[in-house]
């Protein structure tokens, strides 16, 4: 049974008929007469466009005008109106995040390219030939913030016989098992990095070496562009550079490993139960 409004507060004129909840809710969805009825309000400018939702859950005819809360979708709707200081705040602490992530991507608090896993793995090459060499300090940045201090060894072109990388992981259940992937005679690598934690060679040949040089006036070899933006690179640091190096019976113990290009050649991969790391 419709109730009539006494007063015509809150905009709603005397005598304009207002729904019972309990009416809408009895019949367990909208009815074409609360339909049109709503459509009315919406379609007459003079009236103050009342907000409702979706669900009707619980609800409440208040303050002379209609008033229509649920919980079940949580959109809110008014007749076409868009809520501006709702939508500021939804938009205000989306657009804040996304303002500190560039910050903190600026300030080196965040890895322009990547996080690592944090997880050491084993490179080997029976020979590194490189072209173009830089040897610079670096922090790498896992996920949960945990900071790895790692020397990197960049190269504009290198050339790696034998190569050999694996990874052991211990998983629930199964035990241990080896992620290992080698390659063939020769594979050929472009603007390289190597971000190591230990790094040795049976024999090592460095031409035209510079030992000392400051990291921010390498000219031989590459910076990589994610370590040069980041505020772990400090362009006074101690660095080195050659125009070329050789080294044989290499074994690396890395947490990341990039380049523009790699080609290997007889590829092979296999996860392996048990140790099987390629040193």
């Amino acid at each position: 049974m419709p109730l009539f409004h006494p007063s015509g507060r809150a905009g709603v004129p005397t005598g304009f008929p207002v729904r019972t909840l309990e009416s809408i809710k009895g019949a367990g969805q909208w009815s074409m007469s609360d339909r049109r009825y709503l459509q009315g309000l919406c379609r007459d400018r003079n009236v103050r466009r009342p907000a409702w939702r979706t669900s009707l859950s619980e609800g409440a005819v208040s303050g002379g005008g209609l008033h229509f809360t649920g919980e079940r979708h949580g959109m809110s709707h008014g007749c076409g109106r868009t809520r501006w200081k709702r939508f500021a705040l939804v938009l205000v602490p989306s657009t804040a995040a996304a303002a500190a992530l560039g910050i903190g991507m600026a300030q080196g608090a965040l890895a322009a390219s990547f996080f690592i896993s944090g997880e050491r793995f084993q490179f080997a090459a029976d020979t590194l030939t490189t072209r173009g060499t830089s040897i610079y300090g670096m922090v790498d940045v896992t996920r949960e913030g945990r900071h790895v201090p790692v020397v990197v060894t960049g190269a504009r072109h290198a050339t790696i016989e034998r190569l050999c990388e694996s990874v052991a992981v211990e998983i629930p259940v199964l035990g241990l098992y080896t992620l290992r992937i080698t390659g063939g005679d020769r594979a050929e690598a472009r603007d390289i990095f190597i971000d190591a934690t230990t790094l040795t060679a049976g024999q090592a040949t460095l031409n035209n070496l510079d030992v000392g040089v400051a990291a921010g006036s390498i000219t031989e070899g590459p910076i990589a562009p994610g370590d040069r933006n980041s505020g772990f690179f400090d362009p006074n640091g101690f660095a080195q550079q050659a125009t070329s190096a050789t080294l044989t019976d290499v074994r690396v113990n890395a947490v990341a490993i990039s380049a523009a290009t790699l080609s290997v050649p007889d590829l092979r991969v296999t996860v392996r139960q048990g140790s099987h790391r390629c040193f």
